[in-house]
């Protein structure tokens, strides 16, 4: 298959160019490992194929609407800790 051939297949079933198409996939791509916690966000921005830290956080924040740092704040106050059992004995649990 050619990569013009490639682009129009991708463009008729997704309805989005390709640039946008492999942007979208990088970027969900990100929040799974922002969400497993695979890393800070430079390097899950890094993992994911970003080059530029600020590019990143642009299109992050214009596809989430949220910035990658107010995405881990509100991972970490609407998920609670899930604590390992020896870790739990250590707390006093």
């Amino acid at each position: 298959m050619s990569r013009s051939n490639l682009y129009r297949v991708i463009n008729e079933k997704t309805g989005v160019n390709t640039q946008l198409f492999v942007t979208k996939f990088r970027l969900e791509k990100a929040r799974q490992m922002l969400i497993k916690n695979e890393g800070n966000i430079s390097e899950v921005a890094y993992a994911c194929g970003f080059n530029s830290l600020s590019y990143f956080g642009r299109v992050f924040k214009d596809h989430f609407n949220e910035t990658p740092s107010a995405f881990l704040k509100g991972l970490k106050t609407s998920c609670p800790i899930k604590l390992k059992k020896d870790e739990y004995n250590k707390s006093g649990g």
